[in-house]
């Protein structure tokens, strides 16, 4: 599954799920480049993946801004000259009943998580195209399958990845890139913690365990799979952790 000569652009990469899946990718030879609202949240993991021995790209952006995203990608193309692998990760996430769910905070969930992903892969097609080809890998979650209470907003924006996935997979399958969805299930991140409080964590996940998965999308051995929603789950619906969630809320 050697990534070697290629590059991957990894959005919310600077944390959580985007670290793991970065440091994979790049373990299996690819160059990165990683991108977050917030530089300090970038130096640690890019400086993980320069250890590596692979160039590494790290730049501070809003993912929901279009401006932001057309400078990004121009960076991309005048540092590297292309683009092989895109993992939308980029997320946002509110926890409040839909009754107490303001538009703003639904306009901006959804922005952070499909129109990022939305604004990223336009701008990646034609780097791809360029080169025969690519892998588009968009990170979704085991709450756009099945859903949580408090997380309407998240599910939805979730959910609306998978649509955009299956879509996509359909639109670009003749220009040989393929469009993937990764829906992981709990996974110990920051973010996860701030959402289920004191829950077990004993069999959560670790993005390094996600990150198998990415690279397995992103290189050849999967040269079949597109449009594929990739459930990372052995156990679902989480009652144990629903009750916990439902109790801490």
């Amino acid at each position: 599954m050697s990534l070697e000569g290629k590059v991957a652009l990894v959005t919310g990469g600077g944390r959580g799920i985007g670290r793991g899946l970065a440091i994979e990718l790049a373990r299996e030879g690819s160059d990165i480049v990683i991108t977050s609202r917030t530089a300090s949240e970038l130096h640690e993991t890019a400086e993980t993946i320069r250890s590596l021995g692979h160039r590494c790209l790290d730049r501070a952006i809003d993912a929901t801004d279009e401006n932001q995203v057309s400078e990004l990608f121009d960076t991309v193309d005048a540092e590297f000259g292309r683009l092989d692998i895109l993992v939308n990760n980029a997320g946002g996430i509110v926890v409040a009943p839909l009754t107490e769910t303001t538009m703003e905070q639904w306009n901006q969930v959804h922005a952070a998580n499909i129109g990022a992903a939305f604004l990223c892969s336009r701008a990646a097609i034609p780097m791809m195209r360029s080169v025969g080809g690519g892998s588009i890998i968009n990170i979704s979650s085991m709450g756009g399958v099945a859903g949580f209470p408090m997380l309407a907003a998240y599910c939805s924006a979730k959910a609306a990845i998978i649509g955009f996935t299956r879509a996509l997979a359909a639109e670009l399958a003749a220009d040989a890139i393929r469009v993937n969805a990764l829906c992981p299930d709990i996974v110990a991140t920051p973010t996860t913690l701030s959402v289920f409080g004191e829950a077990d964590q004993s069999d959560w996940a670790d993005p390094e365990d996600m990150g198998s998965i990415v690279v397995f999308l992103a290189g050849r051995g999967s040269k079949f799979v597109n449009g594929a929603v990739i459930e990372a789950t052995g156990r679902w619906p989480h009652d144990p952790l629903q009750r916990q969630y439902l109790a801490a809320h």
